[in-house]
């Protein structure tokens, strides 16, 4: 009898443990990654735009909170921020019973400031082919050459020469008197005193569709004329360059001309 009743014991001790081994089992664990590794932290810029995975296990629901204000349910939400500064990216994993897990990440955002523009490669008779269908260009043999920096959002308009409607947020000096047989380099460095703040997106895919986002244009003049020569605003540029700033306080932003071995570069740093 007394055998007995210590078996039942036992069998009961260990339905006991096995259902609160199942409990603990069953507890959800936060977690989640950036750009596809498990950082701590990054730095992005103003108005960039990164998607962080949700990894959490045993959840039934997820809640992000940006550290802004802004707050999501999505599995993989697009995080961005406007305002320079350090905030807390928060994901809550809601499991079973109540029962909820807690991890943080920082997300340093700092102003983007243009430091350098820089054109490799000039041709200044190789960018017809890019112009809208109708738009002629005389051969050149002499232009003053500039770049303006517009950022275009809301409805895309253009003008007559294929121009994108938009402010303008800089413009270079200008590049006297370029002859169409130079291939070589035009540089411009900004002065230490001028602070250019691109506060725009510009790692944000949604605003590279059909023209959004910053535009970088190259115009010329013969002194009669002026031509809009090629836009990044236009189909077919290339846009490469530093897609993780995390990995440096400065990047560089890489438009390749559709066409033409020209590229135009933009130096721009974090602070």
């Amino acid at each position: 009898m007394k055998n007995s009743f210590l078996s039942i014991l036992l069998a009961f001790v260990a339905l006991v443990v096995s259902c609160k081994s199942d409990v603990i089992s069953l507890q959800p664990k936060a977690s989640f990654s950036i750009d596809g590794t498990d950082v701590e932290s990054v730095t992005i810029g103003t108005h960039d735009a990164f998607y962080p995975e949700n990894l959490s296990s045993n959840a039934t629901s997820v809640v992000w909170d940006f550290g802004n204000g802004t707050t999501s349910t999505d599995e993989h939400p697009k995080v961005t921020y406007a305002i320079n500064g350090n905030y807390n990216l928060t994901l809550t994993a809601f499991g079973q019973g109540g029962t909820k897990n807690v991890i943080k990440k920082t997300v340093v955002v700092k102003e983007r400031i243009l430091k350098t523009i820089q054109l490799d490669k000039i041709s200044l008779n190789s960018y017809l082919a890019e112009q809208a269908a109708g738009i002629t260009f005389p051969v050149f043999s002499k232009l003053d050459l500039w770049v303006e920096l517009k950022f275009s959002q809301g409805i895309v308009q253009r003008t007559s020469n294929h121009d994108i409607v938009a402010p303008t947020i800089f413009r270079t000096p200008i590049y006297a008197q370029i002859d169409s047989s130079f291939h070589s380099t035009l540089a411009y460095s900004l002065p230490q005193t001028q602070n250019v703040v691109i506060s725009y997106p510009v790692n944000d895919i949604d605003f590279y569709q059909g023209g959004l986002g910053l535009v970088a244009n190259l115009y010329g003049t013969n002194g009669t004329n002026t031509y809009l020569l090629f836009s990044t605003s236009w189909s077919g540029f290339a846009f490469s360059g530093s897609t993780n700033p995390s990995l440096s306080n400065s990047f560089n932003t890489i438009f390749a001309v559709p066409g033409s071995p020209t590229k135009l570069t933009l130096g721009i740093e974090f602070q």
